[in-house]
């Protein structure tokens, strides 16, 4: 009979001690896969945002005696070289008709009531996928699409706010500024964020943010093709530090103000960078406790087989095959035991292939490991010895 016939052997026979391996390895699996999966999320938005940390830059109007940016301004700002495109934006206060703005969950404010001023803050996009909210990552399109270029006479608002107002894609918004004008918006996209100073104002939460097309909100707040601000972006082939600086030369000239949209991620970043090293000491440090518990567990069920170990030596069979059989026996168990661990990570959602496979991997490793680590122990010693003992 041969190592894996051994192997298979033991496994079907032993049901009561493979079955406590199984559920141990299942646990083991199951709690590997959430920490790699949440490891794997964390690095997938550090590089999501460093890849638009250094691709736009906002050219800002500031509050004084030129508080817009009149359309001339903003078209020899696109018209630079190594500007790949651009989103204007035009900032107003406007009020959705017959419907509620949630409230800040601050000072025993319940969300839901009615605000007495129901202003809430509006910006009129260009391209809404350029805004900063979404380059940066505190904005998600939830649902729908995004605002574009072609687009008239479209809005979109957060996902709790059309929940909480009945609001449905397709459906219609009325928005109205202080001078009595209105505006009929097509709902076309969801997105999600949250307000981290609960604090602010009704009319200043994300939640109540509402993106329209920019003509419609130049139209309804009467500012007649200025604009507040505009999100540029700049070409791959271009330097990206040349183009920011002859941007900052155009705004000197004009009173203007230019961000780096990557300050904005520095400090988001730097705390998820932060969160990524604990998760990995996390991992490492589960991955230590495993190996440590498993080597306890498999010294004990090895212990139990010094008899089948001192009969296989004396008759022959190499120590080198001894091991091979302890480790198939375990392996076979472990990929039983994965698989459910598996299918219930992915039940929960957000986890891909490769955390599957690096999982297994680590698993594997630290089955290997603590196999030999428990089994060396009988293994170095002579057949004899281990007959004498049991005799």
């Amino acid at each position: 009979m041969n190592t894996i016939e051994r192997a298979w052997l033991y496994v079907g026979r032993k049901r009561a001690r493979t079955a406590i391996l199984f559920a141990i390895l299942a646990v083991m699996a199951g709690a590997l896969l959430i920490a790699q999966s949440m490891l794997s999320e964390n690095r997938q938005a550090v590089d999501r945002m460093h890849d638009a940390a250094r691709t736009t830059f906002t050219y800002e109007a500031e509050p004084g005696d030129k508080p817009v940016i009149a359309e001339s301004e903003a078209r020899e700002l696109e018209r630079m070289d190594g500007i790949a495109g651009s989103s204007r934006t035009v900032g107003a206060r406007t009020t959705p008709a017959g419907l509620e703005l949630l409230q800040p969950a601050a000072h025993g404010v319940e969300t839901g009531t009615i605000d007495p001023v129901p202003t809430t803050r509006t910006l009129g996009i260009g391209t809404s996928e350029l805004a900063r909210g979404f380059t940066t990552g505190s904005l998600r399109l939830s649902a729908g699409r995004h605002i574009t270029g072609a687009d008239r006479a479209v809005a979109m608002v957060h996902e709790d706010f059309a929940a909480h107002n009945g609001l449905q894609l397709g459906g219609d918004l009325v928005l109205a500024a202080g001078d009595g004008k209105t505006t009929t918006l097509e709902l076309i996209g969801l997105f999600s964020g949250r307000t981290e100073d609960r604090a602010v104002p009704a009319g200043d939460l994300l939640e109540n943010l509402i993106i329209a097309d920019v003509q419609s909100i130049q139209t309804v707040a009467g500012t007649d093709g200025s604009l507040t601000e505009a999100t540029v972006l700049v070409a791959e082939d271009a330097d990206f530090d040349e183009v920011l600086a002859r941007a900052r030369t155009l705004a000197a000239a004009n009173d203007r103000v230019v961000e780096d949209d990557a300050d904005d991620l520095a400090d988001v970043m730097g705390v998820m960078q932060d969160a990524e090293q604990m998760m990995s000491i996390i991992l490492l440090a589960l991955s230590l406790l495993s190996t440590v518990l498993l080597m306890l567990v498999l010294f004990f069920w090895v212990q139990e087989r010094r008899h089948e170990v001192g009969i296989m030596m004396s008759v022959g069979v190499a120590r080198a095959s001894i091991l091979a059989q302890y480790l198939l026996e375990a392996l076979i168990i472990a990929v039983a035991s994965f698989v459910p661990a598996a299918i219930a990570a992915a039940a929960f959602g957000g986890v891909r292939a490769v955390d599957v496979a690096l999982s297994f991997l680590l698993l594997g490793t630290i089955v290997i490991v603590s196999i030999i680590g428990a089994a060396m122990g009988v293994l170095r010693l002579k057949p004899k010895h281990i007959l004498s003992q049991l005799s």
